[in-house]
């Protein structure tokens, strides 16, 4: 399908003229921020087997619920039928959205875009009360080439993979949650306030999930002074990826973000406890051996008490630190979770969002971490020093 001639629904400088496109405008979505444009050479064609990360050159055939896509540079921006967009492949564990996979074998003939940072796969089941348009639909050009002809994929734009040494490393914190939307990011972005207020350098990745700015760009706000998600590592959504390969992620974000200076980390695990790639890290242990400490959110008192029964369970979780999120922004949701026999028993602390802001509380919560809340390059280099 040529595409020199495409006339856009409505001009806007947030379309990217594209060289090897015939200067053809297609909007760039925010997952492709690491793409580098001038490697798109030749014409998009649909010859090879879609694979994670694959760059898609799209067109709008009907918009449906996901009516729009965070753009690179211009925020979101609204979706018309016959408008071209640059999709990257990436399956889509989304519970209250969709569950979507990769195609197999070939391109089909349709796509559907199901993350709004510019996922697109092939829905198999939704949420029917969330979703009800369905989702938005595409048809694919072709896969996006190199001038050796070769498809671009992120992969080829990620960090270098590094190995972590989690002794000289600074305090790491994951954050875990019940379900979606159960608070992990503002919780995060919480304690990230209350530490930056303290005085530490808070560095953040976002270890697993489906690309969206929201997320890292709430934990910059908040006062870290780096954020990352699974995008640097060359994956712009996380189903399905082999929990080894987001093991060895960890270790390269850990030793980045300690050269970039942090010493406190911040690691997200997206969606819930019963999610595949979520209940393989937390019963991991070679993730718990690099993480020193969780929090947990719960969405509503019920669901944090599972989650902590959950958490309490498994085999190689981090030590908890306590728990926070949606359950506690209200004093009787803090009441109902405080009283739960077992969260009492066992002397589980609840942090409402006011409490992780504050400078005193987060730093005493970092205190409780093995590493303490004085960690410092300079006790590292103390330390290796008297070896």
């Amino acid at each position: 399908m040529a595409v020199g001639n495409f006339t856009p629904v409505e001009a806007h400088d947030a379309f990217k003229l594209i060289p090897a496109f015939d200067n053809a405008r297609v909007i760039m979505p925010q997952v492709c921020r690491r793409v580098d444009t001038s490697d798109f050479s030749g014409s998009p064609n649909i010859h090879g087997i879609p694979q994670s990360g694959d760059l898609v050159l799209c067109r709008v055939e009907k918009v449906g619920e996901k009516s729009s896509i965070a753009s690179l540079g211009h925020g979101n921006l609204p979706l018309k039928k016959g408008h071209y967009v640059i999709g990257v492949l990436g399956a889509r564990y989304a519970t209250d959205q969709y569950e979507a996979h990769i195609p197999q074998g070939a391109l089909p003939e349709e796509l559907h875009l199901v993350g709004a940072g510019g996922i697109v796969s092939v829905v198999e089941s939704q949420d029917d009360a969330n979703m009800a348009e369905g989702p938005t639909v595409l048809t694919p050009v072709g896969f996006l080439r190199n001038k050796n002809g070769e498809k671009i994929n992120l992969k080829q734009y990620a960090f270098s993979p590094r190995k972590c040494d989690p002794a000289n490393a600074p305090p790491i914190i994951s954050f875990f949650g019940s379900s979606m939307n159960s608070g992990k990011s503002t919780t995060c972005a919480n304690m990230t306030e209350g530490l930056t207020a303290a005085g530490k350098k808070v560095g953040y990745v976002k270890l697993t999930g489906t690309s969206f700015p929201g997320d890292p760009r709430k934990q910059i706000v908040s006062g870290a002074i780096r954020a990352y998600d699974f995008v640097n590592f060359g994956h712009g959504s996380t189903f399905g990826v082999p929990v080894s390969e987001l093991e060895d992620n960890l270790e390269t974000a850990v030793e980045v973000l300690k050269q970039d200076g942090c010493d406190v980390i911040m690691v997200e695990v997206a969606d819930g406890l019963d999610q595949q790639e979520t209940e393989a890290l937390l019963n991991s242990e070679r993730f718990s051996s690099i993480v020193d400490a969780m929090v947990l959110s719960g969405a509503d008192p019920g669901s944090a008490y599972d989650a902590y029964r959950t958490v309490k369970e498994a085999g190689n979780a981090p030590a908890l630190l306590g728990i926070s999120g949606l359950c506690t922004s209200g004093s009787l949701k803090v009441k109902e979770l405080e009283r739960k026999r077992q969260i009492k028993e066992d002397g589980i602390p609840v942090y409402t969002a006011k409490m992780l802001k504050n400078p005193q509380i987060a730093l005493d919560l970092l205190d409780k971490t093995p590493k303490g809340a004085h960690w410092s390059f300079e006790t590292v280099r103390d330390r290796r020093s008297e070896m």
